[in-house]
């Protein structure tokens, strides 16, 4: 089975929309904390203050991580994907090999069939002209036996 790399990488793209809403998040704290500073004169504004300036670090801690996952999963998708391809072409090259080896294996097998053939065609040759040297030593031997 294939690995399909485009749900991967839509599962990534996925998730850096995820990621956007949280920037999306932090400008709505940033805004609150300008609306904070413009309406309010408190001894503990500087508190609520910082408690959205770590608010919105998490959330850019939080942002940053789900980026890195995203990329993450872009890159493994993408390294499967390639190593599948190099598999399957490695895999053609030494189907192409073996094909290419049982063709040689029936040529050779072919030609030492044909060279037997030929050495047989060859052998019943020689086996013709000794037994018709023989049939004509004997016809002269008969021959001459008869003119005796």
């Amino acid at each position: 089975m294939d690995f399909n790399d485009t749900a991967a990488k839509n599962i990534a793209s996925a998730l850096r929309q995820e990621a956007s809403e949280f920037v999306e998040s932090q400008r709505k704290i940033n805004q609150i904390k300008e609306d904070i500073k413009e309406g309010v004169k408190s001894p503990s504004l500087p508190g609520v203050n910082n408690m959205l300036g770590n608010l919105n670090g998490e959330i850019q801690s939080i942002y940053q991580e789900i980026m890195d996952i995203a990329s993450l999963i872009d890159s493994t998708a993408s390294e499967i994907k390639r190593q599948e391809t190099e598999k399957k072409r490695q895999e053609e090259i030494q189907r192409k090999k073996e094909a290419e080896l049982k063709a040689q294996q029936e040529r050779e097998e072919q030609e030492r069939l044909e060279q037997e053939a030929r050495l047989k065609a060859s052998q019943q040759e020689i086996q013709k002209k000794v037994s018709n040297k023989k049939s004509t030593k004997v016809n002269k031997k008969s021959k001459k036996s008869k003119r005796k």
